[in-house]
């Protein structure tokens, strides 16, 4: 899953892949200019998501307290 979604992060041009060859082969990853550019706004989802964790987590509790189902998305 992790090999597919930095090919797929390749192919979109976000992502660079550098493969250097010595005794081992080894892989190395980097933004791109374009890939850059998603810096700020995933800043501000993180920003997002430390200010309303306790919110978030209330409402999975109080879902998973309604259906009876455990759900496995926690922060």
């Amino acid at each position: 899953m992790l090999t597919k979604t930095l090919r797929n992060l390749e192919s979109a041009g976000i992502i660079d892949r550098s493969v250097t060859q010595s005794k081992t082969i080894a892989v190395e990853y980097s933004l791109t200019q374009l890939g850059r550019t998603i810096i700020a706004p995933l800043r501000g989802m993180c920003r997002w998501a430390k200010r309303n964790r306790r919110k978030v987590s209330a409402e999975v509790r109080l879902r998973e307290a309604e259906t009876g189902e455990a759900k496995i998305f926690r922060l």
